[in-house]
């Protein structure tokens, strides 16, 4: 259905496929259907082998500097998501050994039930709440990245972001708070 009332009919369908740009109608618990998403369903099945990035600001470098070291270590790493490879673009060439560096979006994360093993949580700025409406719901969406890890797994976070309900181990980064567990000062790692 292409009108646009596109949306008053998926609850007609079993699954649906929602791209990260769509805005629901409603929030997916309102609906009978089940909402998932190209990402929802990779980290389903490779959970343990990703390494999620996401922030307001800086992810495309980063997740481009971490896959750049795994590679060059002579590691199966792979880049996908938000940077513009699509994660089932890479799912033919996944093995037991490859690792995957996903750059994350607000939008990726705004309604996921699974969170990679190893998650990194850069920053928080004032963004698109022109779709989320408020801070909280940002934050909302952005959480997911750690929200469904198990105690296991491992977050590190930048420690100005206060994270709720987690479980894995926490590392926090920071270059303005001393008690962070790694604390940068003038280009020198202290911690």
């Amino acid at each position: 259905i292409t009108s646009k009332d596109y949306q008053s009919c998926l609850d007609s369908f079993d699954i649906v496929f929602k791209s990260p740009g769509i805005v629901l109608d409603k929030h997916p618990s309102q609906l009978r259907c089940e909402i998932t998403s190209e990402t929802q369903i990779f980290f389903t099945v490779y959970r343990e082998q990703i390494i999620g990035i996401t922030g307001t600001k800086g992810k495309s470098t980063v997740t481009s500097l971490i896959y750049h070291i795994l590679s060059h270590s002579g590691l199966d790493a792979h880049i996908a998501g938000n940077i513009g490879i699509p994660v089932f673009e890479i799912a033919d060439v996944m093995t037991p050994d490859s690792i995957v560096v996903c750059e994350l979006s607000c939008h990726q994360l705004e309604y996921m039930t699974v969170s990679p093993a190893s998650a990194v949580f850069l920053n928080l700025y004032e963004e698109h709440l022109d779709h989320y409406g408020s801070m909280e719901n940002y934050y909302n969406a952005k959480k997911n990245i750690y929200l469904h890890q198990n105690p296991t797994d491992t977050l590190i976070i930048n420690s100005a972001i206060k994270p709720e309900n987690i479980a894995p181990a926490i590392i926090t980064v920071s270059n303005t708070d001393s008690s962070a567990d790694i604390f940068v000062e003038n280009g020198t790692v202290k911690g």
